[in-house]
């Protein structure tokens, strides 16, 4: 089965397939080759911290090692917040219907952005696909897959096609003085430096 990003606004369930676009897609890449004395690409690798295992790429993608050299699997890390206490891992939400909810586009400024998706409808009900043309923004939760924190996306329509903007929300603390410093710069002019004008 396909996964879908699936949504639902007013009772009626939308369903779209989605690709996820990259740097590269939008400015092209440039890739600088790293090759051995007989021409061959070189791989990249690194040693861990004792220097007893090489790790590849792909090696870390599905697990990580200990400070024994232990392997754990992602699937067995669990969360632990701030103050000692565990988090539950929250399902994958693809496949699974979200309710949209009406958004600002503040809010989408104001998004660390960390993926953009291109939608591909493959069911829309005409009444989301209208507010998307008159330029409405809603909101929907979306895990790829299981997580302990679900992210929020944004679901938006412009000239090239139909987005899913996903990110966190970036908070901004602004630090205002407590009173304000006048700066006062005092002159320790005696009546040596000044300067006679009717001598000149």
């Amino acid at each position: 089965m396909a996964r879908e990003i699936v949504v639902t606004h007013e009772g009626a369930e939308n369903h779209f397939t989605f690709s996820k676009l990259s740097r590269e897609q939008l400015y092209g890449r440039r890739r600088r080759a790293v090759l051995d004395p007989v021409g061959e690409n070189c791989q990249r690798a690194q040693l861990t911290n004792d220097g007893s295992l090489l790790l590849v790429r792909g090696m870390l993608g599905q697990g990580y090692f200990d400070d024994k050299n232990g392997y754990v699997e992602t699937a067995d890390l669990i969360g632990i917040t701030e103050d000692g206490s565990q988090v539950d891992r929250q399902s994958a939400t693809l496949n699974v219907a979200q309710p949209l909810s009406a958004a600002e586009p503040t809010e989408v400024l104001d998004l660390q952005v960390t993926t953009v998706y291109r939608l591909q409808t493959e069911e829309l009900d005409p009444k989301l696909g209208k507010e998307l043309d008159q330029g409405a923004i809603f909101r929907f939760p979306l895990n790829y897959q299981a997580d302990f924190q679900v992210e929020t996306a944004y679901l938006l329509k412009n000239d090239a096609g139909i987005f899913a903007v996903v990110g966190v929300p970036a908070s901004t603390e602004w630090i205002e003085p407590a009173a304000v410093v006048e700066e006062l710069f005092e002159s320790e002019e005696t009546e040596d430096d000044e300067i006679d004008f009717d001598m000149m």
